[in-house]
């Protein structure tokens, strides 16, 4: 991502009408999936900002991980969580120990390997733990904005699902989401990338509560269907063999 636009998606997390309806569908689907415990254990993976980590706090100990330093630095004073340096494969803290879920939030499409990626999730999963995603969809879409955030490609539900299965990982659910606004939003990205014209994330207007009540509405969608297309994915996933249980001074640090 480029360094002047990392700065300007530490706010655009916040207050972003897109952040703020994403955010408010990924939580409807923890809701779902999560399952019950007293003592959950949470890690989000790529937490830039934090402010999603903020409200994964809700559901237990939330810890972050983030490669950027800046973003770290926002994220901790923002959010007061925990959150720490790593970066997917091969770059992860060494003490973090199990997770009832592990969150990557438009994580995966930036890795060279995604199934490699998703493969280094495995030993942080805690017996019965859930893989939340979330990953830009439509391959034909790309373009400019996927280039300013350093894209490596965007996704069909097949390849997501291929991902996942190549990591060793089980799908549970497979949807697209923004859905709604895509008649709108498609032309709007087709021109940018005609064009070379900037991100879209720039442009503001008194329309952006109703924008997000529109996306962040398909969160009572998602909870009686699949839709069948949009231009993000949201999965959750599952270890494909089951996790050995952890002693419990791997569960928790002391």
């Amino acid at each position: 991502m480029q360094d002047d636009y990392q700065r300007q998606t530490f706010d655009f997390e916040r207050d972003h009408w897109w952040y703020r309806g994403r955010r408010k569908i990924i939580l409807s689907m923890v809701d779902r999936h999560l399952p019950p415990s007293d003592r959950r254990r949470l890690l989000e993976i790529g937490c830039g900002a934090g402010t999603t980590l903020h409200a994964l706090r809700n559901y237990g100990e939330a810890i972050g991980v983030d490669p950027c330093p800046e973003a770290i630095d926002v994220a901790r004073r923002r959010a007061g969580c925990d959150v720490r340096r790593g970066a997917l494969p091969d770059d992860l803290p060494d003490d973090l120990g199990r997770f009832d879920a592990v969150c990557l939030f438009d994580v995966i499409e930036h890795l060279d390997d995604d199934a490699r990626g998703l493969e280094a999730l495995l030993p942080l999963l805690a017996p019965n733990a859930r893989v939340f995603i979330t990953v830009p969809a439509q391959p034909w879409l790309f373009g400019v904005h996927d280039e300013l955030n350093r894209h490596r490609r965007r996704y069909t539900a097949r390849s997501l699902r291929a991902a996942m299965t190549a990591a060793g990982l089980q799908p549970i659910e497979t949807t697209h989401c923004n859905t709604l606004l895509s008649p709108a939003l498609i032309p709007a990205i087709l021109w940018r990338n005609h064009r070379r014209a900037g991100h879209h994330f720039e442009v503001r207007s008194r329309l952006d509560p109703l924008l997000e009540r529109t996306f962040a509405f398909e969160r009572h969608l998602l909870r009686r269907v699949r839709l069948p297309f949009g231009l993000s994915l949201l999965a959750v996933a599952r270890a494909a063999r089951p996790t050995l249980e952890p002693s419990a001074g791997a569960i928790r640090r002391s």
